[in-house]
């Protein structure tokens, strides 16, 4: 197996962790976090502070559907109120329109 300094093995960890790297580099890298205390640590570290990133954009995508819902919502609301009032203004028409003609219809008086 490859010999690594700490330098490359830092280098090299994002593509690691991520499962980039080639079959002989990742079982380079492996073979050498086993045996170095420092390296591995420094692995640790750089897998906790991805994992805190990822956290925020879950939240975040918590949140953008939290909003969806809360906008779908208010939306069926205001979509239903549209039809009320324009069933309201539909009845009032219609009233209109028969006061009209039951008061053309109507015989004049004199």
């Amino acid at each position: 197996m490859m010999n690594l300094t700490c330098d490359i093995v830092m280098d090299l960890v994002s593509i690691y962790k991520d499962k980039l790297a080639s079959q002989s580099s990742y079982e380079a890298i492996e073979e050498h976090l086993k045996e170095c205390h420092n390296c591995r640590k420094y692995y640790k570290q750089y897998d906790s502070i991805n994992q805190k990133e990822l956290e925020p954009e879950n939240h975040n995508d918590y949140l953008q559907n939290d909003y969806m819902q809360k906008y779908t919502e208010l939306s069926v609301k205001l979509n239903n109120r549209r039809k009320l009032i324009v069933a309201g203004m539909a009845v009032f028409a219609c009233a209109s329109v028969f006061a009209v003609l039951i008061s053309a219809l109507k015989p004049c008086k004199k």
